[in-house]
């Protein structure tokens, strides 16, 4: 699964999550500039921090710790 795959390079979700961050950001100058209501941008913001933590806890990998066998038996 090619999402899987993604997740699993932290750094590439760092660099999509800035990615949609400063388009929305470029939107909200747009739309303040404009003196359009910008309302909707922080609930973007919020669903797109909520897809990568989504994303962060469906697919990447957890470490799990290691069972010490006892060999000595």
């Amino acid at each position: 699964m090619r999402l899987y795959e993604a997740a699993q390079d932290g750094a590439l979700i760092v660099e999509l999550r800035e990615f949609f961050h400063e388009n929305l950001r470029e939107l909200a100058l747009e739309k303040v500039f404009a003196r359009e209501d910008t309302s909707g941008i922080a609930d973007a913001k919020d669903a797109i921090d909520k897809v990568f933590e989504s994303i962060e806890l469906q697919f990447q990998n957890k470490v799990e710790p290691k069972q010490i066998v006892n060999e000595a038996r």
